[in-house]
């Protein structure tokens, strides 16, 4: 997972090369896994909706008055 790189490329755009410093490739194995050893710990803690498949987590509150408009 080191000396990795990554390009943008959008019709006949290209960006410049950057050096990735950190995450996991997408699609690649160990993606799922790490994400939730990363994530695990923090879903209880979190004072909102959640919803957690594979390697995407989603966050979520409805807004009932202007508190809770403050607190997210």
């Amino acid at each position: 997972l080191i000396g990795r790189s990554q390009i943008v490329r959008l019709g006949d755009q290209q960006s410049a090369e950057v050096a990735v410093e950190c995450g996991v490739p997408q699609g690649s194995v160990l993606g799922p896994i790490l994400f939730l050893i990363y994530i695990n710990d923090c879903v209880p803690g979190l004072d909102c909706d959640t919803a957690m498949f594979a390697d995407e987590i989603k966050l979520w509150e409805v807004i009932h008055n202007a508190a809770d408009e403050e607190n997210l």
